[in-house]
């Protein structure tokens, strides 16, 4: 290997790739320090063209500011070897730098792997002879060979995640569903953390007894779970502190009181009361015991109503003839 500089236009880049070049960091970076990392080529050929094997964000980046300021157009090159080989050759190289000297993306992988398939037309068992993949890529190509090919162009152009795909394309939904979680993900709100969620909650064997509106609210709420945000990190924190010392936090009180309620009023939809038919004796004493607790913790619910109820009733034998009214903001008195 050796470090040459050539001229931008001697430089072919001849090999498909379907993953979207964002450039746009690329170009910022080389305009303000250069660039600090040269291309990789083959070459020269006949006509004194290298062949591009590593780099290609980089020389679309400088293609791109070349336009605007002729400094650009020169550029160092590390050349792999003189002879430029066959497409199909130049691909294989160009996989294998890529998968031992840095980190990649699994869509640039597949998109490599394909190309060399396509391009040598090769069977399975024969790209993996010829590329050696990791035994992870394999199943990745294996797996997403099933995935219908303009789904995974589109994600690969958006950049998002080739395993979220994988995952919410072999789900058992409906139509709908899928088309909403497509949509997340191509916007990239749907990570593979989300995916990993989804894969439990498909991989459950009670997820096909669900109906389509069930599926719905249960991966909505899957889908809640797997993103820890700042609300969650407020309410863990919350639930230690306001169990052994509220009055110090009463300006938090509002929040965690709202999250009380929203909590005990999930778990009681969640209640069929054909449920009772079920419940075994050891199971009905701890519920028993469990609302007891709730009862002893949540009276002051209670007392407050009783009192107003206390109140009006005394109100009536002070003034017999004074007729109380409830309103939406509480109650009124007039004397009849």
């Amino acid at each position: 290997m050796d470090i040459l500089e050539v001229h931008l236009d001697q430089i072919v880049w001849d090999l498909e790739s379907r993953v979207h070049l964002d450039i746009t960091s690329m170009k910022e970076n080389i305009q303000k320090v250069g660039l600090l990392t040269p291309l990789y080529v083959v070459g020269p050929d006949k006509h004194n063209k290298y062949f591009l094997i590593d780099g290609s964000r980089r020389y679309a980046a400088l293609k791109a500011l070349a336009l605007y300021n002729q400094k650009f157009k020169n550029v160092k090159v590390i050349r792999y070897n003189e002879n430029i080989g066959t497409k199909l050759e130049r691909e294989i190289l160009r996989f294998h730098l890529h998968n031992t000297s840095k980190k990649i993306i699994g869509a640039e992988v597949q998109t490599a792997i394909e190309n060399i398939q396509e391009t040598g037309q090769y069977s399975d068992e024969k790209v993996i002879e010829v590329v050696q993949p990791k035994p992870s890529h394999i199943k990745r190509m294996k797996r997403s060979q099933k995935i219908d090919k303009n789904l995974r162009d589109e994600v690969s152009e958006n950049r998002a995640s080739q395993h979220a795909l994988e995952v919410i394309y072999n789900m058992a939904i409906s139509t709908k569903q899928f088309s909403k979680l497509y949509h997340l993900l191509l916007n990239r709100k749907l990570t593979g953390t989300d995916a990993d969620a989804l894969k439990k909650l498909d991989s459950h064997p009670l997820f096909s007894d669900l109906t389509d509106e069930q599926k719905s609210n249960v991966i909505n709420k899957t889908l809640e779970q797997a993103r820890f945000t700042n609300k969650e990190a407020m309410l863990i924190i919350l639930s230690e502190i306001m169990k052994d010392t509220p009055n110090d936090y009463s300006e938090s009180a509002l929040d965690w009181i709202n999250y009380l309620a929203r909590s005990l009023d999930e778990i009681a939809s969640m209640i069929h009361s054909d449920i009772e038919l079920l419940a075994n004796n050891l199971q009905r004493e701890q519920l028993r015991a469990t609302l007891s607790k709730l009862n002893k913790l949540l009276s002051w619910t209670w007392n407050h109503e009783s009192q107003k109820n206390k109140s009006s009733n005394e109100l009536n034998k002070s003034y017999p003839n004074l007729i109380s009214e409830e309103t939406q903001t509480g109650y009124k008195f007039r004397l009849h």
